[in-house]
């Protein structure tokens, strides 16, 4: 699999807010995260780098399933505040 990420940051951003990865699982299945920075929130672009690493990782090694991902993506977010 061959991907690629572009990023462009907002008008009124002072950096971007936003973060992209892809990869492999162990079982060899692709995937791609994609971190949506809230602009609302103080350092929203190490948070969604942060989360994409952190979603990354779980996915590599096949311990995150399908059904657990917005949940922990979601809970992660909220130590954030």
């Amino acid at each position: 699999m061959y991907v690629d990420a572009w990023f462009a940051i907002g008008d009124t951003h002072v950096v971007c807010e936003d973060f992209a990865c892809a990869g492999h699982t162990e079982a060899g299945a692709g995937f791609a995260v994609v971190c949506d920075g809230c602009s609302s929130s103080p350092q929203t672009d190490v948070g969604a780098r942060l989360l994409a690493a952190a979603a990354r990782v779980e996915l590599e090694r096949g311990r995150l399933p399908e059904a657990d991902v917005v949940d922990r993506a979601a809970a992660a977010a909220a130590l954030l505040r």
